[in-house]
């Protein structure tokens, strides 16, 4: 009949390791870059860079485009020293701005 251990108490331990018996223990972590980012945490992090930058590559363009309608406007004003040609330039843009909002909700539905 084979030995039964008994438990032990000692400081702080239940019961005491078997001699020669190793546990399975969880490898040590890796040093390096992959460790930091998991691969969820990448793809929020790359996507979320890319929408900045994005957004940034979105407010110069509209720099450049108001300074560039802003040099139109001027033109046209010193051009014509009426304001019938501003009324017109105003009815254009607005229209165009009405076709854009029809357009995308023809696209929509």
């Amino acid at each position: 009949m084979p030995r039964v251990r008994v438990p032990v108490r000692r400081s702080g331990f239940r019961y005491t390791a078997r001699p020669g018996r190793r546990y399975p223990v969880a490898p040590p972590p890796r040093r390096g870059g992959a460790g930091l980012l998991g691969g969820l945490a990448g793809l929020l992090l790359c996507l979320l860079c890319l929408a900045t930058l994005g957004l940034l590559g979105l407010f110069a363009t509209f720099i450049a485009v108001t300074a560039y309608l802003g040099d139109i406007y001027r033109a046209l004003r010193d051009a014509n020293s009426g304001v019938s040609g501003l009324y017109v330039n105003m009815a254009i843009l607005l229209a165009a701005l009405c076709f854009a909002v029809y357009h995308k909700l023809q696209r929509s539905s």
